[in-house]
C-alpha cells in the first residue's frame, strides 16, 4: 500500500463533480486542502489517475503522486495529528 496525493484544478465551476466526490469517498480519501486529497491504495498513481479522469472534464488539471514522509505543512483542513497518521503510510 502507498500514500498518494491527489490534486486537481477544476476549470468549469458550474459542472457536476458528484461522481468525483463519490469516487474519493469510496476510496476513503481525506481532504487536506481545497483541491487536495490523500488516499492509501494498492493501485499505482496512473491507475488512480485513470479512474479520476473518467469523472472530470477535459479542461481540468490533475496530479496524482506517491508521497513520502518528508513533508512540511501549515493550516491544513485536517488536524496536524491526523496528517501525521496519514504520513505513517508513506514510504
Amino acid at each position: 500500500m502507498a500514500l498518494y496525493l491527489i490534486s486537481y484544478d477544476i476549470s468549469e465551476k458550474n459542472n457536476d463533480y458528484e461522481e468525483l466526490y463519490a469516487l474519493l469517498k469510496k476510496w476513503k480519501a481525506d481532504r487536506i486542502l481545497y483541491s487536495e486529497w490523500l488516499v492509501i491504495s494498492n493501485s499505482s498513481a496512473k491507475e488512480l489517475a485513470d479512474e479520476i479522469v473518467a469523472t472530470i472534464e477535459s479542461g481540468d488539471r490533475l496530479l496524482v503522486q506517491e508521497m513520502n514522509r518528508d513533508a512540511a505543512w501549515l493550516n491544513l483542513r485536517i488536524k496536524d495529528e491526523s496528517f501525521e497518521k496519514w504520513l505513517a503510510y508513506a514510504e
